[in-house]
């Protein structure tokens, strides 16, 4: 079955907009079997041009209900049918954003009646919803309301039948990575993963972890898995032992990387080899010569804690340097780069020691806020005298000591420590200090 649906809203984006009319046509592929429709109180102003444009006013929605009460029943009309849409990405994201909100977990298959007729009937000059009702002699009787643009929407979906079905069963399978699936694997397991940042585990038929992942969007991340072309009996041999996927979010990549590594730390999963032979990895380092001057140096740092730095790339941790020495005003003769500098001994030492004051390690005791996996909870990073001391999700508004008593699990590693430097040299990260 499939659920069409139209949303009119407040805006373009689903992250700073809400909906203010819901439309939903139910269609077994040949007709609508089923309608739902209901005005939305968007609890904000609706913008003069969307009145313009849909003829809904601020005072048709005073009294209608919020999406959060309606909810249950666009879940339950929603719930194991194929979401079909015009520009289906727009109304998904809407109706997964309030869905979210409402305290609802929900994902679906998705199908655009934009893509679908570009592949089935190409060489149109426009796909807009009203070109194509006009191509297809479908009279859409209020455009720009909802209910109405998705029967419209829906109509087009019967004529599309009408042409081509094995596309669009092909096009369901496709986008959907059905025909990619591992031969044991419920595909109703691969459609329900979340498109979130989180952490995944594949496991065996027993259970047990064959691979762990991370990843920003964990549905997308584990269909490229599945899809590609690599015949090497090791991939062969991994997917056929793939039963089941589990995945845990953390709404943010920050946090997805540090929980990958404590997980395959905990489980060493037979078909992870990153973290048990990790490349040589590289640090920026500080010392004091024979004269008792400040020297700094880019050494191998795959195994040391007890660096200023941790780098992915040599390169990156010259260029780290070389901007530390511009930027503190260092001799660059003493600190491993390849030209000369005017800076005097006195001055250099003065720097160097203000530099390494405000890098110390045991001056930083501070939670890393994150977004959360749902709209009410935030992701948190815990360095303690410098160190990864652990991550978690609290409540939106939780005490720093809250957060720290609902710690998922703390570990100590040189990629740990990696992903913790990194963080730390964002630009965005939002430093709490305790």
């Amino acid at each position: 079955m499939f659920a069409v649906v139209d949303v009119e809203t407040t805006g373009g984006y689903a992250d700073k907009h809400r909906v203010i009319e819901v439309g939903i046509a139910i269609s077994d592929g040949e007709r609508i079997v089923e309608r739902y429709n209901q005005l939305i109180n968007p609890e904000r102003s609706i913008p003069r041009h969307i009145t313009q444009l849909t003829n809904i006013r601020p005072e048709d929605v005073q009294d209608a209900p919020t999406f959060k009460e309606v909810a249950s029943q666009i879940y339950d009309l929603l719930q194991g049918n194929v979401f079909v849409a015009h520009n289906v990405n727009f109304d998904y994201s809407f109706i997964k954003r309030e869905l979210d909100e409402a305290g609802y977990t929900w994902q679906a298959k998705k199908l655009c009646t934009v893509k679908l007729t570009r592949a089935i009937v190409p060489g149109l000059k426009r796909y807009s919803l009203g070109n194509l009702a006009e191509h297809f002699d479908i009279v859409n009787p209020s455009p720009h309301r909802a209910l109405a643009d998705a029967e419209t929407a829906a109509d087009i979906l019967h004529r599309l039948f009408e042409i081509d079905k094995d596309a669009i069963d092909r096009t369901l399978n496709q986008r959907n990575g059905v025909s990619q699936l591992p031969m044991n694997l419920d595909p109703e397991v691969f459609h329900n993963l979340p498109e979130t940042p989180g952490v995944y585990y594949m496991k065996d038929e027993a259970g047990n972890n064959l691979y762990i992942g991370k990843a920003i969007n964990i549905k997308q991340r584990i269909s490229q898995h599945f899809t590609g072309t690599s015949g090497s009996k090791r991939r062969q041999r991994w997917i056929r032992e793939i039963f089941n996927i589990e995945t845990v979010e953390t709404g943010s990549e920050a946090l997805a990387l540090l929980h990958e590594d404590h997980e395959i730390r905990h489980y060493w999963p037979p078909y992870n080899a990153a973290q048990k032979h990790p490349v040589a990895k590289w640090g920026v380092v500080s010392y004091k010569d024979r004269k008792d001057t400040y020297r700094f140096a880019v050494q191998r740092a795959e195994k040391r804690v007890d660096v200023l730095a941790h780098f992915y790339s040599y390169t990156s941790a010259q260029q780290y340097l070389a901007e530390a020495v511009k930027e503190y005003k260092l001799d660059p003769r003493l600190s491993g780069l390849g030209w000369e500098g005017d800076v005097s001994r006195e001055d250099h030492q003065s720097n160097a020691a203000k530099w390494l004051s405000e890098v110390s390690s045991e001056s930083i005791s501070a939670v890393l806020i994150y977004p959360g996996p749902t709209h009410n909870e935030i992701g948190f990073v815990h360095i303690e005298e410098g160190r990864y001391a652990g991550i978690g999700t609290a409540l939106k508004g939780a005490t720093t000591e809250d957060m720290l008593e609902k710690k998922w699990h703390a570990h100590e590693s040189p990629t740990a420590q990696q992903i913790l430097g990194s963080l730390l040299r964002s630009e965005d990260v939002d430093i709490q200090s305790i």
